[in-house]
């Protein structure tokens, strides 16, 4: 390997392993989000009582939501940054639905 191979390897940012971390972050706050955007949804449709249709849309919504932020965890450097994020992401949306009550 060429010394300028080299040096440009080492300035790329990487995205390390740390897949426990990671993975745990994606399951356990991608499932609060996903819980708490889904109620956000059944709480915020126009409808005033909730009716089948409604239910079964927000229903569906948790495993869309939980698979894509699952994901994205492993897009963040570290376990400890994913948990961060998706931790203050889980706050944000779990705050949003008590005010909306």
């Amino acid at each position: 390997m060429s010394d300028v191979t080299r040096d440009t390897a080492a300035k790329k940012p990487k995205v390390e392993g740390h897949w426990i971390g990671k993975t745990t972050a994606g399951v356990i706050c991608g499932f609060i989000v996903a819980l708490a955007l889904s109620g956000l949804l059944v709480r915020l449709a126009p409808s005033a009582s909730i009716d089948a249709a409604k239910a079964e849309t927000a229903m569906l919504f948790v495993p869309l939501v939980w698979t894509g932020i699952f994901s994205a965890a492993y897009f963040f450097r570290s376990g400890l940054r994913a948990w961060l994020w998706l931790g203050a992401a889980s706050v944000v949306t779990l705050a949003l639905f008590e005010l909306c009550k």
